[in-house]
């Protein structure tokens, strides 16, 4: 019986090894050879007459006499040539690879075993769309080198026709937000100081192609700073609770956006000054909610679906402190509200006077489907910053645990331990974590590709494409949010 991966029968997969070593290049062919098409050459000039589009991945020896391996990675790349590169070969890596455009990097001695691995991945990753492929082509030079500093990597290589990167987080960082918004972030950082307001621009800018094409033109930059505002608001709840585990002050500045629970500044233990800044952010909001010509049509679905946010900040302090609960099922289920999309929806919804409302659910079908896909970037690019704060709930760390890849003992004491959380970082990086989430993600995308929901109202195609981009500009953030 044929294996299949990814709708390709292996049978039909072309591997090309590269190997001046003879013995070693007859060896990893015989490992391989009952599963795929493979070819040998024990020369750079053989390789370069061997390589085509028929070629989908490509194992290279680095040091060879005459063309070296580098050279014939240049090769491929200037030629456009659709495959997947593994270097493999004894030479420790050094940051003479940053400008290498690998996808992954083999440490010889290998076993037929750690190959097989590595085919598997690289031929996963042969089926994400490029934006993914960027990302991991980054991420095996981060991992290879070891060195985090290497965060946002994926800009290098993504590039336009004139070579200038499409996702440039310097621009976000040097994006104006709209003076009401920035004006609270002046007082954030004045007052409290935890974190600058990149967060806050690289929203505003994804809001302004991630949105429902049924706002009113005229309503569109209320529409997307509205959504920049409620994405302050639970930042501040974020902090409070995931970030400080401040269960008093969550508790008083959840009870905000519901004029039935009045607010208690004398509680024991609130901290007034998150309360305060809470308070400010979200008046200033309401103050402009008001003013949307469907508002009151949706208040009440606005309200639930800030709830469902609160409760998965609380559900989230609660893996932190219980990590023996964690599990992925769950953590779709609740953690995923977070991402607070339904509310973005439904803010866009305020301004959209043409929306009928026997399709709003199936809107919310969609857009539950494409908040998970949201989380899923999201995960993947911040379970590193979370594991120095003592924030568990990332689905990669959960995944991590449910699949005993490490223990909740493991993360005993972690925030303070450098030694332990690279070790734990390490481990869950060596069980490619990250690359089963994406398969998710990547499969969630295929199947509203192949089978989008009718809602007459939206443009379901361009929120499709729009979560694409959504991923590209997670990834392209890494370390910065």
């Amino acid at each position: 019986m044929v294996a299949q991966r990814a709708g390709k029968c292996w049978m039909t997969v072309h591997i090309l090894i590269v190997e001046d070593n003879r013995e070693m290049a007859d060896l990893y062919a015989l490992w391989l050879s009952d599963s795929y098409t493979v070819h040998k050459a024990y020369t750079g000039r053989e390789a370069l007459e061997l390589l085509s589009e028929n070629i989908d991945i490509v194992l290279l020896d680095r040091k060879m006499p005459g063309l070296s391996g580098d050279a014939i990675l240049d090769r491929i790349r200037d030629q456009n040539l659709d495959c997947q590169v593994a270097m493999v070969t004894a030479v420790d890596p050094d940051f003479d690879i940053i400008n290498l455009e690998f996808d992954a990097y083999i440490t010889k001695p290998i076993s037929k075993d750690e190959l097989q691995d590595s085919i598997d991945r690289l031929l996963t990753r042969a089926e994400y769309e490029e934006p993914l492929q960027e990302y991991f082509t980054a991420r095996a030079q981060q991992e290879t080198l070891g060195h985090a500093q290497l965060s946002n990597s994926l800009n290098i290589h993504q590039e336009d026709d004139e070579g200038k990167p499409k996702i440039d987080m310097d621009e976000v960082s040097a994006h104006s937000l709209p003076p009401a918004i920035a004006n609270l972030a002046d007082e954030y950082e004045t007052t409290l100081g935890h974190r600058d307001r990149f967060l806050l621009k690289w929203l505003h800018i994804v809001f302004s192609f991630f949105a429902l094409s049924s706002v009113h033109e005229e309503f569109a930059k209320q529409a997307r700073g509205d959504k920049t505002l409620a994405s302050m608001f639970v930042m501040l709840l974020d902090d409070i609770g995931e970030r400080h585990k401040d269960f008093a002050t969550l508790t008083e500045v959840s009870k905000l956006p519901f004029d039935h629970q009045p607010v208690n500044y004398d509680a024991p233990g609130v901290n007034e000054a998150y309360l305060e800044m809470a308070e400010s952010v979200w008046d200033t909001l309401q103050s402009r909610l008001e003013d949307a010509p469907r508002y009151d049509e949706i208040e009440s679905l606005l309200q639930f679906d800030l709830r469902q946010v609160i409760h998965a900040i609380r559900y989230s302090m609660l893996v932190s402190e219980r990590p023996e609960i964690a599990n992925l099922q769950e953590s779709e289920a609740i953690e995923t509200h977070n991402m607070m999309m339904l509310a973005y929806a439904e803010i866009d919804l305020a301004y959209s006077p043409g929306v009928k409302n026997a399709e709003l659910g199936k809107l919310r079908s969609l857009i539950l489907r494409l908040q998970k896909m949201a989380r899923i970037g999201n995960w993947i690019t911040t379970w590193e910053r979370e594991l120095t704060e003592r924030d568990f709930s990332s689905g990669v760390i959960v995944y991590a645990l449910e699949n005993d890849i490490i223990s909740p003992e493991d993360l005993d004491g972690i925030a303070e331990d450098d030694e332990r959380r690279e070790q734990v970082g390490r481990a869950i990086r060596q069980a490619s974590v990250e690359e089963v989430l994406i398969d998710q993600w990547q499969d969630r995308l295929n199947r509203l590709r192949e089978n989008p929901p009718e809602i007459d109202s939206i443009n379901v195609e361009g929120l499709i494409d729009g979560i694409e981009q959504v991923m590209a500009y997670h990834l392209a953030s890494r370390g910065l949010k």
